[in-house]
């Protein structure tokens, strides 16, 4: 099974980084998640800029240590050459960037092959494909439907985020994300487990405990650790990540 990781999701500077990253002890893995939408390369401020650094300074934000796993959040241009640009965004993000989520409706698989097998980046290079609402427009929110779709991805996948709020801060729904979890688990026992929406240091208990007696889960946050300037709030991000190690400690 793939490493269990408290994630973050939305981080933009070096210094943000280096201050999750040193709030937790060094055997705790922290996701550190950096968003990039369309074509690698590009910059939209018109969407959430806050959030989306420009791809020039990926490769400072992404850094050795050994407690982080570096992940590009990517949303890519519809019907792209996925590949190529998947090659393109991690050349971008430089050296120590170890993979992607890939933030769209079921992506092509043959792509990803190519992708985790190419001799130009590392072969332990991780995936994680999202489940979010845009993905399940034509078979809608059933577990076992959605389970079904996920083992086409089984040989690429890494890391399975179950999201319905997609960055905009909605609550976990435990017992539905817990039938998600348990159709995946029967289909695909080798996956890693994520879970989003609505996430923060006042209802990683409440939200988290159900799901931790049944699965070894990982985390991401992203809107609740934000100002209502939509700016990270470090403060926040800390007390987020010190509650939800607290937590797994106790599993």
């Amino acid at each position: 099974m793939p490493r269990q990781y408290i994630g973050i999701t939305g981080l933009g500077h070096r210094v943000e980084v280096d201050s999750v990253l040193e709030a937790v002890d060094t055997d705790r893995l922290v996701m550190v998640g950096v968003l990039m939408r369309g074509r690698p390369g590009t910059w939209d401020p018109d969407f959430r800029p806050n959030r989306h650094p420009k791809p020039d300074v990926l490769p400072e934000i992404f850094g050795p240590q050994r407690n982080a796993l570096n992940i590009l959040h990517f949303t890519p241009l519809p019907r792209c050459d996925l590949y190529e640009h998947l090659c393109m965004a991690q050349e971008l993000a430089g050296p120590h960037c170890h993979g992607f989520q890939l933030n769209t409706p079921w992506p092509d698989v043959g792509a990803l092959v190519r992708y985790k097998s190419s001799s130009r980046f590392r072969r332990s290079a991780v995936i994680t494909i999202v489940v979010q609402p845009d993905a399940v427009t034509d078979i809608g929110w059933n577990p076992k439907r959605i389970a079904q779709k996920l083992k086409a991805y089984e040989d690429v996948a890494d890391y399975v985020l179950v999201d319905k709020s997609a960055g905009d801060g909605k609550d976990l729904d435990v017992s539905f994300t817990c039938d998600c979890l348990d159709a995946i688990t029967t289909l695909m026992p080798n996956v890693g487990h994520v879970v989003a929406s609505g996430l923060y240091a006042d209802n990683v208990v409440e939200k988290l405990s159900g799901l931790l007696d049944e699965f070894t889960v990982s985390t991401d946050a992203e809107r609740k650790l934000r100002t209502q300037d939509d700016r990270l709030d470090i403060a926040e991000c800390i007390r987020y990540e010190q509650a939800t190690d607290a937590l797994f400690r106790q599993y």
